[in-house]
Formats: C-alpha cells, structure tokens, sequence
C-alpha cells in the first residue's frame, strides 16, 4: 500500500485525498472496522507529522501535500511529547556548551593584621539554560542537567 502511494506521489507530484482514497480503500476498510467518524483528511495530518519526524524538509512536505504556502503545511504537523523534550534537550545542551558559566572568580583581600586566614569571595555567571527553562516555565527532563 505504501508503495503505490510513493509511486503515486512521484508521479503526480502530490498526495491528493483521492489519491489516498483510491489506494487504501479508505471508505471500505474504516466501514469495516467501524470507525466511519475518521476522514481521509485526517491521513494528511499523519502523514505530514510521519514526514517530519523521518527529517523530510517542510518544503518538500508543502510540494507533496500541494500546499500554497509553508504555513500551510506547518499547521498539518503534529509533534509529539517526545519530540518537544528531545527539542528542549538539544537546545538545552546547545546553550550549555557554548555559553557555560564562567569559572569562579576569587578576589582576595588582604587580611588585618590581627587575622591569619585570607577572605575568598566567589562569582560564578548565570546559567543560560537554567534561565531559558525558567523563562518558558519548563522544567528540564528527569536526568538531564540543562
């Protein structure tokens, strides 16, 4: 079945709702399984998402789809849970790596004289990735330190 919709999708350009009705007996098979409530419409939403995922830049996405626009196209994807934590954890460590607080910095005083021990003061720069998940109110995933 998905080999006659690439082939489809190759010759015609693009994977129209007949196209798909046609080649996976759609009316038949939700009949069948008694699902009549899903619509044939609701495969392009999948189907996009599916092409995401696999990496299918969103511009061959609207060719395929037939879309005007890539608005257009971005309204049909649907990430999942999954993919929003995997994308806050690469960004996460992406801003770790390259903008990592710097090292303490430690000024010391002379002590008095009366005092034999030195005072030490520490600074270390905020961490841009706790502040970005501060910021859109998300806290990191379990095991992973932003």
């Amino acid at each position: 079945m998905f080999g006659r919709l690439a082939l489809l999708a190759l010759l015609c350009g693009r994977i129209t709702t007949a196209v798909l009705r046609d080649a996976t007996h759609w009316d038949e098979v939700v009949t069948k399984l008694g699902y009549e409530h899903l619509r044939r419409h609701d495969l392009r939403h999948t189907g996009l998402t599916w092409m995401a995922d696999a990496g299918i830049p969103v511009r061959v996405q609207r060719q395929i789809a037939g879309h005007g626009s890539l608005v257009t196209t971005q309204r049909y994807l649907h990430p999942d849970a999954q993919s929003i934590t995997d994308a806050v954890t690469g960004l996460s460590a992406h801003l770790s790596a390259r903008w990592s607080p710097k090292p303490a910095i430690t000024t010391r005083r002379q002590a008095p004289a009366s005092s034999s021990t030195p005072t030490a003061r520490s600074r270390t720069a905020p961490n841009d990735a706790d502040l970005l998940f501060e910021l859109v109110g998300v806290t990191s995933p379990p095991g992973v330190r932003p």
